[in-house]
């Protein structure tokens, strides 16, 4: 009980100091619990990945270096890798709402080759393919806002200085939700020259699909 009583003393001699020093451990403790938490998403979409033969490849840096994307030729010639796609973050503004939804700018011509379980309309894909501004969004955004092939997304950049005006070409059925859009990347990158934009050509990351898993290692470590 007198040591309690000492304790408590000490913590009310400087009351300052004993906030910051419990704001301090309470924040060690949040950021080990966040770091956990991320470290078994990774363990999670690592065996994922892995069951669906799927493989990122990523600037050495991280997610904040350059990834040119004279890579995704390189990658698509590879021995073993049946489909690959550049996939670059956009990260832009509906409206009002701050990044709302994922938004990719990626390759329509395998995008569905790298991830097969989504379904998409063979016509609806075409005229994805065929429209520059056009783009394939998850089934359950458009079920929560209510959005139909045709309709138009604006979206404003935040990360980059294009805005972009999407036109919804298809709508795409997944096993779990992506919560995502795609559109093209060339009309992402076109834009970004019209505005002389510092960093052009960049893939962003790059995703590929193995033919076989046993083959993984073979293309990870040639």
């Amino acid at each position: 009980m007198h040591t309690l009583k000492y304790i408590w003393r000490n913590m009310r001699r400087n009351a300052v100091r004993s906030l910051l020093t419990v704001m301090s451990v309470g924040f060690s403790l949040a950021l080990m619990t966040v770091l956990y938490g991320f470290l078994a998403s990774q363990d999670t979409y690592r065996d994922a990945a892995s069951q669906a033969s799927r493989v990122v490849v990523m600037n050495i840096q991280g997610f904040s270096g350059r990834l040119p994307i004279s890579a995704l030729d390189d990658v698509r010639g590879m021995d073993h890798v049946a489909a690959a796609v550049p996939l670059s973050w956009y990260g832009g503004s509906y409206q009002d709402e701050q990044m709302p939804f994922a938004q990719f700018a990626t390759d329509p011509e395998q995008l569905f080759e790298v991830w097969p379980e989504y379904s998409l309309p063979a016509e609806q894909l075409e005229a994805w393919k065929q429209n520059r501004q056009g783009c394939v969004i998850d089934r359950r955004i458009a079920e929560r806002r209510g959005w139909k092939v045709g309709d138009r997304i604006p979206l404003k950049g935040n990360l980059y200085p294009f805005d972009l005006d999407l036109q919804i070409c298809g709508i795409f059925d997944s096993p779990k939700n992506t919560d995502s859009v795609y559109f093209h990347w060339a009309y992402l990158n076109e834009g970004l020259r019209q505005q002389n934009f510092a960093v052009l050509d960049n893939a962003g990351t790059i995703f590929l699909r193995v033919d076989e898993s046993p083959q993984i290692p073979a293309v990870t470590d040639p």
